[in-house]
């Protein structure tokens, strides 16, 4: 299992003997939706004082990728 997880830089997801369940608990920031990500951050600036800092993390970034999590239908953005 080692040798898995090096040979795929630590990304359970392409490991097919790792069980579904540890897949999607370990899942790396290029495997999560962005757009949850900024909706989840969204949620809890309701209870932070200050401000909040929120990386966003795109395994193949472009143009139109980089304008989809800002922009939402309705939003005017």
């Amino acid at each position: 299992m080692v040798a898995d997880l090096k040979y795929f830089d630590g990304n359970l997801a392409r490991i097919d003997r790792a069980p579904s369940d540890l897949r999607r608990l370990y899942a790396t920031a290029f495997e999560i939706d962005p757009t949850w990500i900024v909706e989840a951050g969204a949620r809890r600036q309701k209870w932070i004082d200050q401000s909040q800092s929120l990386n966003i993390y795109l395994g193949q970034a472009s143009g139109k990728k980089l304008t989809r999590p800002t922009s939402s239908p309705g939003s005017g953005v």
